[in-house]
């Protein structure tokens, strides 16, 4: 067993920029692609269109965790969504 779990989540700003990049260099896994590989986790409201992107992710160490669920949650007031991942111990 693994002595780290390490879990990093988060507003990134970014879809796959260069901290998204770095995470994965690191062998860490994003876990929406893996469950909702179209959701987006940010909107905005620009007169009567609305704009969307994915900028919130949940990076985690695939060695040690297994992911059980990654969910964009369509609640809340903020632009950003909630993501709820459920994640395991291997």
């Amino acid at each position: 067993m693994s002595a780290h779990r390490r879990v990093i989540a988060g507003d990134f700003n970014e879809r796959s920029g260069a901290a998204v990049r770095l995470l994965e260099r690191r062998g860490l896994q994003s876990g929406l692609p893996q469950f909702q590989p179209r959701a987006t986790t940010w909107r905005w409201n620009v007169g009567s269109m609305q704009l969307r992107e994915r900028l919130d992710h949940v990076f985690y160490d695939a060695r040690a965790l297994d992911a059980l669920s990654v969910t964009v949650l369509r609640d809340g007031r903020s632009d950003h969504l909630p993501v709820l991942a459920v994640l395991a111990r291997r």
